[in-house]
């Protein structure tokens, strides 16, 4: 430890060079973790950004460090893996699968309305009963929030909702 440490700015700023800094905290005690902050970097746009730690003692003397790194901020899309696009569904009530990340919440969608949502498990994955449509065709998309960030919208499965015609192979209807 410092006895002469006062405080401690850290901040980040677009490019190698930035021309100024946003704030990310401050501190005025030192850290026995050496953790400064935890920063959910949603929000900081793609590409090589600058970290800046200003340190300051009493007499008012500063020390100034400074590191790019690369932010890559792009959201994976969840990803519906029980239906396929094109697909005819037997069910009126369609079991969305698929994989996400870690915890995140899914929102699923039909023809542009949230019509399910669940929480995907530690794996990611998500496990989700839509509730009853009637025959006709849809288009299922999903979205994933985490972190108070909405990912954009998954690629779009267009399907078919026939529940009163056998299956064409001739194969037995199943339902539930």
């Amino acid at each position: 430890t410092d006895v002469n440490f006062s405080s401690y700015i850290l901040e980040w700023g677009v490019g190698p060079s930035p021309s100024s800094f946003t704030r990310i905290a401050q501190g005025f005690a030192q850290t026995a973790d050496q953790i400064l902050a935890t920063w959910n970097t949603f929000g900081v746009p793609d590409g090589v950004i600058t970290l800046r730690l200003r340190v300051q003692d009493r007499a008012g003397n500063q020390s100034i460090s400074s590191m790019a790194v690369v932010a890559d901020n792009l959201m994976d899309l969840p990803e519906v893996v029980s239906l396929a696009d094109g697909s005819v569904v037997r069910d009126s009530t369609p079991l969305v699968y698929g994989h996400a990340l870690s915890n995140a919440r899914i929102l699923v969608f039909v023809d542009g309305v949230e019509r399910a949502s669940i929480f995907a498990n530690v794996r990611g994955d998500f496990l989700v009963e839509l509730p009853v449509l009637a025959d006709g065709s849809y288009t299922i998309t999903s979205r994933m929030v985490v972190g108070g960030q909405t990912s954009p919208f998954s690629v779009p499965l267009r399907i078919t909702l026939d529940t009163s015609a056998p299956p064409a192979d001739g194969s037995a209807l199943w339902t539930d």
